[in-house]
């Protein structure tokens, strides 16, 4: 099994992240939002009354033959891994 993170920020800001809460994986890049956008992941958000673009709290489950098998979005930020690990089983 690999893991991957995958963001809009700078490659500097994920090598923080990634330092910060020591994750043992890598943090994969997407600046400019053409993998984001491509995959439903980016776009129209809302938060606080406060409309914006910007990217969901999503993981994805792809197979070993590159097929997208599961994808979990929707989930508050506190139950997302718990939710994610539990694709895996």
């Amino acid at each position: 099994m690999k893991v991957f993170g995958l963001s809009n920020d700078e490659p500097s800001k994920n090598a923080a992240f990634k330092e910060k809460y020591a994750l043992p994986y890598d943090l994969l890049c997407d600046v400019d939002t053409k993998v984001t956008s491509a995959l439903g992941l980016y776009g129209p958000q809302e938060w606080k009354g406060q409309k914006y673009d910007g990217l969901t709290r999503s993981t994805l489950l792809i197979d070993a033959d590159g097929r997208l098998k599961s994808v979990l979005q929707g989930i508050p930020a506190q139950n997302h891994a718990a939710e994610a690990l539990k694709l895996l089983s």
